[in-house]
């Protein structure tokens, strides 16, 4: 159990260090903290064996989407074939949806994950 709530610690923090580098904020050098978390799991991890050891490289992936996510939302042209009248409504919501949403989706689902029973 205390593995299950490093590992829900620890994304959780990678993904709001992903959130604030995605969005122009300030990054403290404390999270760098977040890389000797991460090995000292995966090594407990293989020794206790309590959650597959593939589960932890999936949701890795699974926090880089944020980035595929951000950097493809920038081409999607949601205005180019529309006919709404109200332009800036339309972008607004898209932000939000893919600097918001999103990326709490993805902590949700990492969290739910490693949470919920055998994944893997």
């Amino acid at each position: 159990m205390i593995l299950k709530i490093g590992y829900s610690l620890f994304f959780l923090l990678l993904n709001f260090v992903l959130y604030l580098k995605l969005n122009n904020k300030n990054i403290s050098k404390n999270y760098l903290g977040l890389i000797p978390f991460g090995l000292i799991l995966v090594a407990s991890n293989l020794y206790f064996e309590v959650l597959p050891n593939q589960l932890f490289y999936f949701l890795i992936i699974f926090s880089c989407s944020i980035f595929i996510m951000k950097y493809l939302s920038r081409s999607a042209n949601v205005l180019k074939n529309s006919e709404l009248t109200n332009e800036e409504k339309v972008v607004a919501f898209k932000e939000m949806l893919f600097n918001k949403i999103f990326p709490v989706m993805i902590t949700i689902f990492q969290i739910v994950t490693i949470w919920s029973g055998k994944t893997f």
